[in-house]
C-alpha cells in the first residue's frame, strides 16, 4: 500500500510539473534602421540546429514546430502574430533534445535589418532589448583549453550554423588567409554565393556599422551610412551630416565636402574643371565654357515671369532674348571695322544699330557728323560715312519682294494634277515673312453639274484652296476660280525663297482651264513676300 501511495504520488508530480510549464513571453521595442519605433513588421524565431532529421518536443505537450514568427504593432512594440496578445515562445531549457539556440531575424517596416544567431531564451519572460546568449557548447566548465598538433584534414561542425568560434565577451584572434562569409547553407551552397571572398570584395546589401574601422577592398555592392537617414538610392548613400574628404597637400587638414541647409553642395577651395561642357552632342572645342549650337544662356527677369536668354541663330549671329525681339541694350555697331563694340550712346563714324538692317539717321547728333554736311531726309537712313566724310544715304529697305507672274491653262480630273509651272517667290530680306499668293482662271467643264477646286502648296504646306459650284448648263458651261491672300505659314528670315506649286482636282469629267480670259487677259497664278515684322 505504501509503495502504491509513493508511486500515485510520483505521477500526480510528473503531471503537475508537466502541466506548469509554459512558453515564454517575448517583449521588446523594435526600431528601424534610422532607430526610429517601427509601426509594422515581424520578428521570426527558429530552432537551431534546424533539421529534419531532429523531432523536437516540450515534455508534457507534445511536438513543437521550430519556425514562429510574432508581429510588431504601430508602437514598435512585440506581439503575437495578430497583434491581438503576448508573443509566446518556447524556452531553449524545456526543449528536448536540449542545447538548443534560436536564430532571430528582425524585420521591422517588413525589411530585415538584423539576423542574429545563439540567443537562449528561457524563464517567464525574455527581452529582445537585453538580448542573453548561450554557451557555443554547453560544457562544465565553460572555459576550456584545447591543444593540438596542427590539423591536416579540415575542421567541419557537426551540425550547420550551431557552433561559434568565441563569443562576444571571449573573442579570438585569427591570422587568416582566404576568409568566404556566404548567404546559403546547404548542399547547394558554393563559392558563388559569397558576401566576402579572398579578394576582399564585398557583394552584399548591408551597412558597414563600423564607424572606426577602415575598409580596404573594392565596394561592388551598396555602401550605406551607419548615419540616421541615409541616402535611399545611388551605390554610395550617405546621410545628410555625412563628408567625403581628402587630405590636402600640405598634410596639415582635410578637404571636405558636404551638404548645406540649402541641399547645395559645398567645398572649402571649389572646383575647378578643364572646361565645363554642355551634355548636348557636338558642343565647342574650345573655351572654359563648352556649348553646342542649340545651347542658350538664360537669366531671370526681374518681375521673376519669365527667362532672358543669351544664344545665336542659324546664320551664327548671337541673339538676345532668345530670338524673342530682344537686343543688346548699350552695344554699338562700328562700321569702319564692320563689328560690334560696347559704349553707350555715339561718336563719329560709329551708329546704332536699329532693326538689323539700317542705320537711323534721327539717332545721330549733328555734332557727330562734319560740319559740312547735312543729315539725310526722312524717310532715308544713315548707312555710314563715305571717304570724304559725308553721310552715306539710303531708302528704308521695301517690305515688299517683286511679284512674281506665271501665266497658266491646262486641264484636270479626278486627282490632284499641277497647273502650269512652278512659281518662285523671293524673300523681302532680313525679316520673317509670308507670301502673299493670288490666281485667276477661267473654267469650262465638260459635263453640267461638275465642279472643281484648287490649292497651292509648297511641298510641305497646303494653302489657298477654293472650290467652284456645280455647272448648270447641258455642255457643262463655264465659270471662273479666283483666290486671293496670306500663306498660312511664315517662312524664317533665313528662307530666302519659296517654289510654290497651283494643283487642281474636279469631279468625273474633264476641267478646263483655258488661258484666256474673254474679255482680255489670260489665267495666271501670282505671289510675292511680305516681311511679317
Amino acid at each position: 500500500m505504501r509503495m502504491f501511495v509513493k508511486v500515485l504520488l510520483g505521477v500526480l508530480l510528473a503531471v503537475s510539473a508537466a502541466q506548469a510549464q509554459s512558453p515564454v513571453v517575448v517583449t521588446g521595442l523594435i526600431t528601424d534602421a534610422a532607430n526610429n519605433p517601427a509601426t509594422s513588421g515581424y520578428v521570426q524565431f527558429q530552432l537551431i540546429p534546424n533539421a529534419s532529421g531532429i523531432h523536437y518536443f516540450v515534455a508534457g505537450i507534445g511536438t513543437i514546430i521550430t519556425t514562429a514568427t510574432c508581429g510588431i504593432n504601430g508602437t514598435g512594440q512585440v506581439l503575437n502574430n495578430s497583434l491581438t496578445g503576448s508573443c509566446t515562445i518556447w524556452g531553449n531549457d524545456v526543449i528536448t533534445p536540449a542545447n538548443t539556440q534560436y536564430k532571430i531575424t528582425f524585420a521591422p517596416n517588413g525589411n530585415v535589418t538584423n539576423v542574429v544567431s545563439g540567443e537562449c531564451i528561457t524563464g517567464v519572460a525574455y527581452s529582445l532589448n537585453s538580448p542573453v546568449f548561450c554557451p557555443a557548447v554547453q560544457v562544465n566548465p565553460q572555459q576550456a583549453i584545447v591543444r593540438a598538433n596542427p590539423f591536416a584534414t579540415n575542421v567541419i561542425p557537426l551540425a550547420n550554423a550551431t557552433f561559434a568560434l568565441g563569443s562576444p565577451l571571449a573573442q579570438w584572434n585569427a591570422y587568416i588567409n582566404n576568409l568566404f562569409v556566404q548567404n546559403c547553407s546547404g548542399p547547394g551552397c558554393s563559392n558563388a554565393n559569397a558576401l566576402l571572398s579572398q579578394n576582399n570584395t564585398w557583394t552584399g546589401v548591408n551597412a558597414f556599422n563600423n564607424p572606426s574601422n577602415t575598409f580596404n577592398g573594392s565596394l561592388t555592392g551598396l555602401f550605406i551610412s551607419a548615419a540616421p537617414n541615409p541616402a535611399q538610392s545611388g551605390r554610395v548613400r550617405l546621410a545628410v551630416t555625412d563628408t567625403i574628404s581628402w587630405r590636402n597637400n600640405a598634410n596639415n587638414g582635410d578637404l571636405a565636402m558636404s551638404v548645406d541647409s540649402s541641399n547645395n553642395i559645398e567645398y572649402p577651395n571649389g572646383f575647378i574643371p578643364a572646361y565645363l561642357g554642355s551634355k548636348s552632342a557636338n558642343f565647342a572645342a574650345g573655351g572654359l565654357v563648352r556649348m553646342a549650337s542649340s545651347d542658350i544662356i538664360c537669366w531671370r527677369n526681374n518681375a521673376n515671369n519669365a527667362d532672358v536668354c543669351l544664344g545665336k541663330n542659324s546664320s551664327d549671329q548671337l541673339t538676345f532674348n532668345d530670338g524673342l525681339g530682344g537686343h543688346v541694350a548699350g552695344f554699338v555697331y562700328d562700321i569702319n571695322i564692320n563689328s560690334i563694340v560696347n559704349g553707350g550712346g555715339n561718336f563719329s563714324g560709329h551708329y546704332l544699330r536699329n532693326n538689323g538692317t539700317a542705320y537711323v539717321d534721327s539717332t545721330i547728333p549733328a555734332g557727330d557728323l562734319p560740319g559740312t554736311s547735312s543729315n539725310c531726309t526722312s524717310p532715308n537712313f544713315a548707312q555710314g560715312l563715305n571717304a570724304g566724310g559725308t553721310p552715306i544715304c539710303t531708302a528704308l529697305p521695301s517690305p515688299f519682294s517683286a511679284l512674281a507672274t506665271e501665266n497658266v491653262s491646262g486641264s484636270v480630273g479626278t486627282s490632284a494634277t499641277q497647273i502650269g509651272s512652278n512659281l518662285t517667290v523671293n524673300a523681302p530680306g532680313g525679316c520673317t515673312w509670308r507670301a502673299f499668293v493670288s490666281y485667276s482662271m477661267y473654267l469650262s467643264f465638260s459635263a453640267a453639274f461638275q465642279y472643281a477646286a484648287f490649292y497651292v502648296t509648297d511641298g510641305t504646306n497646303k494653302y489657298a484652296g477654293v472650290g467652284t459650284g456645280p455647272s448648270n448648263a447641258s455642255s457643262g458651261g463655264a465659270t471662273a476660280a479666283t483666290y486671293g491672300g496670306m500663306s498660312t505659314v511664315t517662312y524664317s528670315s533665313g528662307t530666302g525663297s519659296v517654289t510654290l506649286q497651283l494643283f487642281g482636282l474636279g469631279s468625273a469629267g474633264t476641267t478646263t482651264i483655258n488661258g484666256s480670259i474673254p474679255g482680255g487677259g489670260s489665267s495666271n497664278f501670282q505671289g510675292y513676300g511680305v516681311c511679317m515684322n
